[in-house]
Parts: structure tokens; C-alpha cells; sequence
């Protein structure tokens, strides 16, 4: 048996800190004036008011498009349900979830860990990629970067994951 002629992989964000409103906790955000805290020495009062989600990208060899696989818990570390993420998720999402819950959040078998994540479902993202990106002329190298950014762009927002705007002027 031969080795596989693609490189297999994903992509991870890991520790994004969220408040169980939905807002994503930035640790460089010092709004408050307050001197800022590292993460690592970050101490929550309550289990219940912040939820820890970990985001996965892996390329479906099926749908031939890159798939968000993501998983939240609470700080105790107990994984969260599907009814405990939807309080987390931006409101335009909760109302395509409760509209087509079957193709919007499915839970699968993550590709490389082997344990159940959730997933945003690949379906049409071949279409609407086409549609985003159509117009665009540049390199071939270019465009790898360019479909991820776009893609991480409109797939993030339907998690709430914020997208730093210096990956799309770099």
C-alpha cells in the first residue's frame, strides 16, 4: 500500500473564549481600561458564563471544499450540546438553524480525531464559492489564499467567529 498523494492535515484555532451572550472574548481587548490579563493566567468566577470552542478546518475530499468542524465547553470542560452552542451563535444564525437544522449544524466523526464534532454542512459551499470568487483574476498561488480567506470569512461569521481584517489586506 502506497502513501497518499495529498498531504493530510487540518487547520486549528484553539482556546476562542466566548461569553455565553455570543461575544467572542478577545484577550487583547482592553475597552475597560484594565491592564491587560494573559490568557493563560485568566480566572473565571462561574463555569457558566464562558464557553472555550475549538475550530477545525479540514478539506473534504468528497465535496471538494474546505469544512469548518468546530466543538465548544464550558470551563470545567464538559463538551457542550447543540442546544447550549445555539446560545452562542450570532442571531442570523439561529434563525437559519431553526429553519434548516438537518443541513446547516449536523454532528460528524472529525476526519483525523476519530470523536464526534460539529460541522457546518459543505453542501453548497462549491456554489456560493464560485459565485464570491468568480470575478477574480489573480495568481495561482493567490487564489488558495484568497478562497480560504473568503471562505473563513462568510463561514466564520455563521459561528461567530471574528476574522481579523489584516487577512484580507495581506
Amino acid at each position: 500500500m502506497g502513501a497518499p498523494s495529498e498531504v493530510e492535515g487540518y487547520l486549528a484555532l484553539e482556546g476562542v473564549y466566548r461569553g455565553c451572550g455570543g461575544s467572542q472574548i478577545d484577550e487583547n481587548d482592553n475597552s475597560d481600561g484594565a491592564d491587560a490579563v494573559a490568557c493563560d493566567t485568566w480566572v473565571q468566577s462561574s463555569s457558566d458564563n464562558v464557553h472555550v470552542y475549538d475550530f477545525h478546518v479540514v478539506y473534504s475530499y468528497s465535496y471538494k471544499v474546505p469544512v469548518l468542524y468546530f466543538q465548544g465547553h464550558r470551563s470545567d470542560g464538559q463538551l457542550l450540546t447543540l442546544d447550549e452552542i445555539k446560545h452562542n451563535l450570532p442571531s442570523n444564525s439561529l434563525k437559519v438553524l431553526s429553519e434548516s437544522k438537518w443541513t446547516f449544524i449536523t454532528r460528524e466523526e472529525h476526519p483525523h480525531l476519530s470523536r464526534p464534532w460539529f460541522t457546518l454542512h459543505p453542501c453548497a459551499t462549491s456554489d456560493w464559492m464560485k459565485l464570491l470568487l468568480e470575478e477574480s483574476k489573480v495568481a495561482i498561488e493567490e487564489q488558495s489564499l484568497r478562497y480560504l480567506s473568503a471562505w473563513l470569512s462568510v463561514v466564520g461569521q455563521a459561528v461567530g467567529l471574528k476574522i481579523p481584517l489584516e487577512l484580507y489586506c495581506n
